[in-house]
């Protein structure tokens, strides 16, 4: 006959083992502190080996069992101080000790045998050869017995131990370790004082366990009473209950002793595991053992009937299993492929009978990628990680399920790349059976991904192309137009001698048309970087009123010009938005500009701006507002197959070759991405032949709470005063103090800005020196020693920038010092902040004006004077 299998389960396979010499002290807190390790699933299986593995360690010498140290054996010594660290496990073990033999396993009644005879609570098991295998204990053989039908007939009262030992729970604890250590019992009742002598209410329990938990926490018998240390009643008994019920009590909770007592909580007396195990005497045995054979039998035919059964839902499985183009594979613990599906055979071109039961997965992951994650393992862990099996288990059992890509080897020697799910295969109780892997093929995803990737670098390389082609673009246009505005504004102010009527407007009609270039140009390079999402807001709070009128002033001599009437109903009480003023400034421009450009002459083109309150859903919250600008007129309309392009940048309604009106049709796309990124939108209705009404809301967020939206009135004129006309921004610089004897080294390559910029200066009584690289600015800067440099950023032999930081670096002091302007048609994001970086004091943009520039030089060479 095998082993029970449930007698098998209960025994201890790793008890606590110490080598004979080992000191006592140590034995003891081994003993409190041993973390169970063990094989049983079973909660109640665990918790008996708990309680076994904790109140006895067995002494082995040379690797062979030589005896026993118990709870018990441990109380029966001093509690002075130091005793335990003079003595070694030697001299307080049980020697010898009784054992049972591995072959006695199959017979139930002998070990109860043993266990009667010895009245021992653990007993080791030894192999045939002699050596140590494990440790079983009354609760453990409790456990692994069914109940007998005696077990099941007799009560508590038959067999239970009605001499109990008591102590009030003020007894001190030293006077508890007498009676437990003179009385040979393993555990004492605690009790309330009381009137009567008899009967007695239990309060607690105090076991031999509990007192040598005591003595490793080093407490004194003296100072601590009963009360302090005992266990309060977990489980008891009535006498009247089967003492099968016990069995399950003490199998439930891996108690060894349950207090029992009657009706009305009086003391009876207390039933243990060995009461239980003498209750069942040898011929109760014999008679169980014939009725678990009998049962043996009924379920050989049981296992049978299982068994053909479990082959049809194995059918079944496999069935469903190769449904899939998923490869399914499993292995066991040892590594050996167990499971290997048709999806599987498909991927890697092997035949399961050749796989399964006899190779790894090793078989066909690329060893190169095996061995990497080994590599990566064993610095994490730090411990080495073999480039096997070993990998996957890591991976999936300690560290739980894994998703990641793995490349596989099929048999003819191709290379896919999958994606592997790995998880653990676990029993009931958690037992770890194997791993299985799902892989799915991604060799042709990864393809597309590659292409992807491919595709999205050359789209990266030419949005980097296209703003490299911007700034390359901004500074061959902004050069030639800073000659182009330059020489037309030193014509202007007559410096090269006085101009007649006619010549006066044909330079007015030349500066008119550079600075419509020069705003083609900006509307280009503001889209791109609105596009590239590196357009830079400085937010304020701004007057609507004032707002409106300084827009209107860039507009009215256009408008002028073509006869049309300029109407604005602007509401006099508006609050102040937190916006970014000329950004939305450059989208009223637009819009009453394009209302211009397409209103024939004597029509109107009229500006409005009202505050909308917009009702919120919920009943108790307060109305949104937002105030809203609409740009009407009088001309030529829209057709409403044309209103959905108006927005897309470079589309022009009127792009027929003979087209009446010029325009680069990048206006409304900017002014669409201006007024979304201030929270805004913008809708426009129109009817051919009629007109049109452009119209954008812009959002006043928190309008009563945020201090950031105020609700400032414009109250400063009467609402139907008009508001004064600012003046043009473009004639806003003012014309600085004569530079009379300052030295200018101006560096610049192109001829037509040299001219210009050198004739404008020494107009002003400059001394202008010319150097057409930054070489030569730096050969000239030694000999001439200028007051300030201007300094061009793209030029050839050497470039700006590196010259600046050559100057910056010299060794003469004073000549390190010298002020310089960075002059530069390069407008991108970044720009003045690379200028000032490497050295420069200020920075200025072309196409520039000649007036700011004289007031930046005057500006500059102010801040080097000392105070």
């Amino acid at each position: 006959m095998s082993i029970s299998p449930n007698l098998s389960l209960a025994i201890i396979r790793d008890p606590l083992v110490v080598e004979v010499n080992c000191p006592l002290v140590e034995a003891i807190a081994q003993m409190q502190a041993v973390q169970v390790s063990c094989e049983l699933g079973a909660t109640a299986v665990a918790k008996i080996e708990a309680a076994g593995r904790a109140s006895c360690v067995l002494v082995v010498e040379r690797g062979q069992l030589v005896g026993i140290l118990t709870d018990r054996h441990i109380l029966r010594l001093s509690f002075e101080p130091g005793w335990a660290e003079t003595l070694t496990v030697a001299a307080v073990m049980q020697s010898p000790v009784s054992t049972l033999q591995e072959d006695c396993l199959t017979n139930f009644g002998a070990i109860a045998w043993v266990f009667q005879e010895t009245n021992m609570r653990h007993l080791p098991i030894l192999d045939r050869q002699g050596k140590l295998m494990g440790l079983l204990t009354q609760e453990g053989l409790l456990h692994g017995a069914e109940p007998t039908d005696l077990l099941r007939m007799r009560s508590v009262a038959e067999v239970m131990t009605t001499q109990v030992s008591t102590v009030l729970a003020t007894t001190p604890l030293a006077e508890v370790i007498q009676c437990l250590t003179e009385r040979q019992v393993g555990s004492v009742v605690v009790t309330e004082a009381t009137e009567a002598t008899v009967p007695v209410v239990p309060i607690g329990l105090i076991t031999e366990r509990d007192l040598v938990q005591c003595r490793a926490l080093n407490l004194d018998p003296e100072l601590y009473q009963a009360r302090e240390v005992m266990n309060p009643l977990p489980f008891f008994a009535r006498p009247r209950d089967s003492l099968w019920s016990i069995q399950q009590l003490i199998d439930r909770h891996g108690t060894h002793q349950v207090v029992v007592v009657d009706d009305h909580q009086n003391l009876c007396g207390i039933i243990t595991a060995t009461d239980l195990i003498r209750a069942v005497n040898p011929l109760e045995l014999y008679r169980w053992a014939e009725t678990l054979q009998q049962r043996v039998t009924n379920l050989e035919a049981a296992v049978t009937s299982r068994t053909q059964e479990l082959q049809r839902v194995s059918h079944l499985q496999q069935r469903i299993l190769d449904s899939t183009h998923f490869a399914i594979i499993s292995i066991d613990p040892t590594g050996l492929i167990q499971t290997f599906n048709r999806g599987a055979a498909a991927m890697l071109g092997y035949d399961p009978e050749e796989i399964v039961g006899k190779q790894t997965p090793l078989l066909f992951h690329d060893p190169a990628e095996v061995a990497a994650i080994a590599e990566e393992l064993s610095q994490t862990l730090q411990r080495p990680v073999s480039a096997t099996i070993e990998v996957f288990q890591i991976l999936c059992i300690k560290e739980g399920e894994q998703d990641r890509e793995w490349t596989y080897i099929t048999q003819a020697g191709d290379r896919k790349t999958v994606r592997l799910s790995l998880a653990p295969l676990q029993d009931a109780d958690g037992q770890i059976l194997g791993i299985a892997g799902i892989a799915q093929d991604m060799t042709q995803r990864k393809t597309y991904e590659d292409q992807l990737q491919a595709t999205n670098l050359a789209l990266a390389r030419a949005t980097r192309l296209k703003d490299e082609f911007l700034a390359n673009m901004s500074h061959e246009l902004r050069t030639p137009l800073n000659a182009i505005l330059g020489m037309a504004e030193a014509l202007k102010e007559e410096v090269y001698g006085p101009l007649q009527e006619r010549q006066y407007r044909s330079v007015q009609t030349i500066e008119a048309s550079g600075h419509h270039l020069l705003a083609l140009i900006n509307d280009i390079l503001d889209l791109a970087k609105i596009e590239a999402d590196r357009l830079e807001f400085h937010c304020e709070a701004t007057a609507i009123a004032d707002l409106c009128e300084s827009s209107l002033v860039f507009v009215r001599h256009q408008a002028q010009e073509k006869q049309i009437r300029l109407h604005t109903d602007i509401s006099a009480y508006l609050p102040k938005l937190f916006i970014d003023e000329r950004r939305i400034r450059q989208v009223l421009i637009n819009l009453l500009s394009n209302a211009i450009k397409f209103t024939p002459p004597q029509g109107t083109v009229s500006l409005e701006v009202s505050l909308k309150a917009i009702p919120s859903e919920a009943t108790d919250a307060l109305p949104r507002y937002e105030l809203d600008f609409r740009v009407r007129d009088t001309g030529i309309g829209i057709t409403p197959d044309n209103l959905t392009r108006l927005f897309q940048p470079f589309v022009q309604v009127d792009s027929d070759l003979n087209r009446q009106y010029s325009g680069t049709g990048l206006g409304l796309a900017l002014v669409k991405k201006l007024v979304e990124l201030h929270g805004g939108t913008v809708q426009v209705t129109s009817q051919l032949g009629v007109g049109s009404c452009f119209s954008f809301r812009l959002p006043c967020h928190n309008l009563l709470n945020n201090p950031q939206w105020s609700l400032e009135l414009n109250t400063e004129l009467p609402p139907d005063k008009p508001h004064p006309t600012a003046a043009n921004p473009l004639d806003l610089a003012v014309v600085p103090p004569d530079l009379q004897g300052c030295r200018v080294l101006l560096t610049e390559d192109n001829e037509a800005n040299i001219l210009t910029t050198a004739r404008y200066l020494t107009a002003r009584g400059c001394q202008v020196i010319i150097a057409r690289n930054g070489q030569e600015a730096i050969d000239l800067l030694l000999v001439e020693r200028p007051d300030i440099i201007l300094m061009d950023v793209q030029m050839p032999v050497l470039d700006g920038l590196t010259a600046i930081q050559c100057i910056r670096k010299l060794g003469d002091r004073q000549l390190a010092q010298t002020p310089i302007i960075a002059v530069t048609a390069l407008v991108m994001p970044g720009d003045a902040e690379k200028c000032l970086a490497a050295g420069a004091d200020n920075y200025l943009a072309k196409p520039m004006r000649l007036k700011q520039l004289t007031a930046l030089i005057q500006e500059t060479l102010a801040l080097q004077e000392p105070l």
